[in-house]
């Protein structure tokens, strides 16, 4: 029997889980099922791989969700298609002084170690948006990298009394070489094909690894394990239906969870780096 760190795996502490109310449902990606696992993104491949690379034994081990998702990791990495998020909390527009006069699109590729996976469509305009963690990190004067266009120079950052930048102004710099540059940032688009997006992360249901005999385990369930993102997705995701994993760009890898009225909900999927 495989048993893993900081969670349960008694049919009765799970049913007490959802009867409190601590996870959502049977199938919520924090629960150590079947279909909680799948929902948070795990593989049968992955599954299979990691249960053949265990050794048998008498004695009750308790296994760390690591090496599970590390296993995981390395089959959807080379297929993983790759799309471009920003979060949505305080959004900056960067506006080039130079920039296309009507949108311009480029076909790219998917993920770009496979072009088996094919090609989506980039939309390039005169103003995109950043992250605000990415926009208060860049100084005036500075050039950067947009990934997939080429080079910018920051000429202008405008912040508000809480020192949020509220607005970015600058100029493409086709010329510019990108191995010059200490900042690469993912954008999108000004477009309002944009897709409202949210990014779902789980923590562990417990808050000790291995719990003792005598402990009671309604003392160590863990609480806020879970955190939902508003984010800005480019229109590419559209394609996408439940259950399609991806990566979005330097963010990680998702699996669709829902799709409603047009919203998407990704459900972030561990890599074991953590």
């Amino acid at each position: 029997r495989m048993a893993f760190q900081y969670t349960v795996m008694s049919k009765r502490k799970l049913t007490k889980l959802v009867d409190s109310k601590s996870v959502d449902a049977w199938s919520d990606p924090r629960m150590p099922t079947v279909q909680g696992l799948f929902r948070r993104g795990l593989t049968v491949e992955a599954l299979y791989k990691f249960i053949l690379s265990q050794s048998t034994s008498r004695s009750a081990a308790f296994l760390t969700w690591e090496k599970l998702w590390v296993t995981n990791k390395q089959i959807i990495d080379p297929i993983a298609p790759r799309f471009t998020t920003v979060n949505a909390d305080n959004i900056v527009k960067l506006t080039f002084s130079n920039g296309p006069a009507q949108v311009e699109t480029k076909e790219n590729l998917k993920h770009k170690k496979n072009p088996s996976i094919g090609k989506k469509t980039t939309y390039y305009t005169s103003s995109i948006f950043l992250e605000q963690d990415d926009a208060s990190q860049c100084f005036e004067n500075e050039e950067v990298t947009l990934m997939d266009w080429g080079n910018a120079i920051i000429k202008k950052i405008v912040k508000n009394d809480q020192g949020k930048v509220t607005e970015m102004h600058g100029e493409l710099n086709p010329k510019g070489n990108v191995k010059n540059t200490e900042k690469k940032l993912h954008w999108l688009p000004c477009i309002d094909s944009n897709i409202k997006t949210n990014l779902v992360f789980y923590d562990h249901i417990l808050t000790k690894a291995v719990l003792e005999k005598d402990d009671d385990f309604e003392k160590f369930v863990a609480h806020d394990t879970k955190k939902v993102v508003a984010a800005l997705s480019d229109p590419n995701i559209k394609e996408l239906k439940v259950g399609d994993i991806i990566q979005f760009e330097r963010r990680g890898y998702y699996i669709v969870d829902k799709i409603e009225n047009g919203e998407y909900t990704f459900v972030n999927i561990p890599d074991g780096s953590k």
